[in-house]
């Protein structure tokens, strides 16, 4: 028990009430039990919901600190970051099945992205967003959101990662930018897709 609690680093409040403790302390408290007689297993189900973000990144570091010891940790969560964060392996569910497992690179090649490119444009640029979709339509699903004074496009560019081209992608941006007479503010950024953009394209379609 001892060990338990000074893992979570709750051996100061050993004596004290449980009715005392607040959110984040009984969440810690949880995974105490959890860690008595040293599993192979633990099954973490949202173990940072409602918690504020102090308390949730030490209950993330604690579960991280878990795995490296040799835990082998079965997490469920709707914090999509937090997966993307602690997660080796990620499992999407669907309609009571697997839609996939793997890593975040599988995941996003599921839902059909090879990569994200974000670029800031001109507030005028709503004018011609018909045209850049229309340009962009068999090679990128395109998002658009206000930014400050002007407006950010977020591109989800279609295809594998292991063939995507960040340069020829970034000349088919230009070109399409040009069509539709649409200033880009900033150099377009070109990442991996996250959790959470993988996630909403198999949700919403921007699969191809």
């Amino acid at each position: 028990m001892d060990h338990a609690l000074a893992r979570v680093e709750l051996t100061d409040a050993a004596a004290r009430p449980f009715q005392e403790f607040s959110r984040g302390m009984k969440q810690r408290l949880h995974i105490a039990r959890a860690l008595l007689g040293s599993p192979a297993l633990l099954l973490l189900d949202e173990p940072t919901n409602g918690l504020d973000p102090d308390i949730a990144l030490t209950v993330r570091t604690l579960i991280r600190s878990l795995a490296e010891d040799g835990a082998a940790v079965l997490l469920t969560s709707h914090l999509l970051g937090e997966i993307e964060d602690l997660a080796h392996t990620i499992t999407v569910l669907g309609a009571g099945s697997v839609a996939v497992s793997g890593s975040l690179e599988d995941v996003a090649a599921h839902a059909g992205i090879a990569a994200t490119t974000v670029v800031q444009v001109d507030p005028t640029a709503t004018e011609g967003l018909d045209t850049l979709r229309g340009f962009l339509h068999d090679k990128a699903a395109v998002l658009f959101a206000p930014r400050g004074s002007g407006w950010e496009l977020t591109l989800y560019w279609h295809g594998e990662r292991a063939t995507f081209e960040a340069g020829e992608a970034h000349r088919i941006l230009a070109e399409g930018l040009a069509a539709a007479n649409i200033g880009a503010r900033t150099e377009p950024y070109t990442r991996p897709a996250t959790l959470e953009e993988a996630y909403l394209a198999m949700a919403e379609g921007l699969k191809r």
